[in-house]
C-alpha cells in the first residue's frame, strides 16, 4: 500500500497510478474541435471529480502516435488547457514589406543570425515550466508554447514565429534532469518542437520511482538504485516523434552501471524501450557526475541507437 506522504506532481498522479494498476478511471468524452487542426489528431476527455477542498479535472489526452496521456489537473489548469485551445495559429498577418520580398531561404539566414545557439534546462520542482505543459495539452501544434520569450524575434507577429520557431528549437540544446521532464517537455513543445529539436541531453531516472521509493522505503538506507520503470514508455514514444533528433546524450547512475550484468541489462524493460530509439547520429552515455561511461553495454547500446531506423540489428549484449 503507497503511503503519499510526499506526492507527486498533480499532473503525472493519475498516470502513476494507472501504470501501477491502482486507478484505471472511466473518461466522458469531451471532444475539443481545436485540438483537432493538429495533425497529432488529439482527442481531450475529461471528467470532474469534486471534493469538498478541491475541484480535479481527469483529461485523458489520445495522440494518433499512440500515446495515451490519463492526468490529473486543477480546475484552473483544466480551463488553461481548454482556453489555449480556442486560440487561432493559422491566422498569419504578413511579414511586412521588406521581408515579403525576399525568398525563404533567405529570410531563414536572417532569422538565424538573430538566433545564436543557447542551452535550456528543464527539471527541478522550481523550474517555471509546468504552466507552460498544462497549457502545452491544449496546443498540440506548439505554437503558443513560451520557448525562449526572450527573443523578440518570435514575438514580432505570427507569420515570422511561424517561420522562426523551428530553427529556434534546431539551435538549442536541452538539458532535462529525468524522463518525467521529457514526458512535459515534449507534449508541451507540441508538434513544432518534437519536429525540430535536435540535441536532448536527459537522465535516464524517473522522478515518479523515487517517489514510489520514498513512500515504501522513508529511510534513505532503504533505496535500492535501480533504473526506471514508470513513465518509460510514454518516454520513448514522445522521444520517437523527434525525427530530427542528431544529438542525444544519457545519464546513468554509475552504480547502477556497474551493479548489473549483461543479461540483466538485455531482460530490463526500461533499455529494451529505449533501443527502440533509433537513427541518431550521435550518442553519448555519462554518469550523473558528468563523466563518460566507458564499458560494453556503452557501446552495445550506443550502436543500437545509433544504427539506422529501418535496420534491424543484433541486440546481444557482448560479455
Amino acid at each position: 500500500m503507497l503511503r503519499w506522504k510526499r506526492i507527486m506532481e498533480p499532473v503525472f498522479l493519475l498516470s502513476h497510478l494507472e501504470e501501477r494498476g491502482i486507478f484505471n478511471p472511466t473518461y466522458y468524452n469531451l471532444v475539443l474541435s481545436p485540438l483537432q487542426r493538429s495533425r497529432s489528431n488529439l482527442k481531450f476527455k475529461q471528467s470532474a471529480l469534486i471534493s469538498t477542498v478541491f475541484e480535479k479535472q481527469r483529461p485523458n489526452i489520445h495522440y494518433s502516435f499512440g500515446l495515451n496521456l490519463p492526468l490529473l489537473f486543477t480546475k484552473d489548469e483544466a480551463i488553461k488547457a481548454i482556453t489555449i485551445a480556442k486560440l487561432q495559429s493559422d491566422t498569419p498577418r504578413g511579414l511586412g514589406p521588406m521581408l515579403s520580398k525576399l525568398p525563404k531561404e533567405l529570410r531563414d539566414k536572417i532569422y538565424i543570425f538573430a538566433l545564436p545557439k543557447a542551452e535550456w534546462k528543464v527539471g527541478g520542482a522550481d523550474t517555471p515550466g509546468k504552466l507552460n505543459f498544462v497549457r502545452g495539452t491544449g496546443d498540440p501544434s506548439g505554437f503558443y508554447f513560451l520557448f525562449r520569450e526572450d527573443f523578440t524575434l518570435l514575438r514580432v507577429n505570427k507569420q515570422i514565429r511561424q517561420e522562426a520557431l523551428p530553427l529556434t528549437y534546431r539551435r538549442t540544446v536541452f538539458h532535462l534532469d529525468d524522463i518525467d521532464d521529457v514526458i512535459k517537455l515534449l507534449i508541451a513543445v507540441g508538434d513544432v518542437g518534437r519536429d525540430n529539436i535536435e540535441s536532448l541531453e536527459l537522465a535516464w531516472q524517473s522522478r515518479s520511482d523515487f517517489e514510489c521509493q520514498w513512500a515504501e522505503a522513508p529511510v534513505p538506507n532503504e533505496y535500492s538504485l535501480t533504473l526506471p520503470t514508470l513513465h518509460v514508455r510514454k518516454c520513448v514514444q514522445l522521444l520517437s516523434q523527434c525525427k530530427n533528433l542528431k544529438f542525444l546524450r544519457l545519464y546513468f547512475e554509475r552504480e547502477v552501471i556497474r551493479g548489473m550484468s549483461p543479461d540483466t541489462y538485455k531482460s530490463d524493460p526500461s533499455i529494451g524501450e529505449l533501443c527502440s530509439v533509433r537513427g541518431i547520429e550521435r550518442v553519448e552515455i555519462w554518469d550523473l557526475s558528468y563523466e563518460p561511461l566507458k564499458c560494453g553495454f556503452v557501446n552495445w547500446l550506443k550502436e543500437v541507437i545509433e544504427s539506422p531506423r529501418q535496420d534491424r540489428v543484433d541486440t546481444e549484449m557482448p560479455r
